[in-house]
């Protein structure tokens, strides 16, 4: 018998090894950070807490009918803290993309979980990719955030978002270990001749 509720969330998985050298930098700050493992690399659409079964079924089964989106081309692209790089809390790397199809893909996910009976998102939608957090009370060597700077405009990686996925994220001592529930794959483009 399945264990509820989960500590769930909706996420574009994001395959971007391609930031390899981002990681290199980050791991020179390794005391402060803790460093996202590049398997858990996603875009969060909606967190959505402890849900329980109910919710959790009304959700699969809205996502289940609600009209697909088509898969997206994005480039990771620039670095950037939350809430500000002169006190950093999370360091992320941003998104370069198709912001009318990007938009379609929250709403897909936002509709179903509204009409599943979760709060809608107060929230603006602003996608970006979680590197690291900082470890509390860690400062962050200033060297770090010269580099964060300079990395505003730089392309790292091209990855294709083709799935949406219902995680759930089991909290473990080291990092959080995130387990797929359900996935939805997303429509590709159709080819004109």
């Amino acid at each position: 018998m399945e264990r509820f509720p989960k500590r769930m969330f909706i996420a574009l998985p994001v395959d971007t090894r391609g930031i390899d050298s981002v990681r290199d930098e980050l791991e020179k700050s390794g005391r402060a950070l803790n460093i996202v493992n590049w398997k858990n690399y996603h875009i969060t659409l909606k967190f959505l807490g402890d849900t329980d079964q109910a919710m959790c079924h009304a959700l699969v089964t809205a996502l289940d009918r609600s009209a697909r989106p088509q898969k997206v081309e994005c480039f990771i692209r620039g670095l950037g803290c939350f809430p500000g790089t002169a006190n950093p809390s999370v360091i992320w790397a941003g998104m370069q993309y198709d912001r009318e199809l990007v938009e379609k893909l929250f709403t897909f996910t936002e509709n179903a979980a509204v009409e599943a009976g979760f709060a809608p998102e107060q929230r603006k939608f602003i996608p970006h990719l979680t590197l690291a957090r900082v470890k509390r009370g860690a400062t962050v060597p200033d060297s770090l955030k010269d580099y964060i700077k300079s990395s505003r405009e730089t392309i790292y990686a091209r990855c294709v978002i083709d799935r949406v996925i219902l995680f759930e994220s089991v909290l473990k001592k080291n990092a959080p270990e995130y387990n797929v529930y359900k996935e939805w794959e997303l429509l590709s483009v159709r080819q004109h001749s």
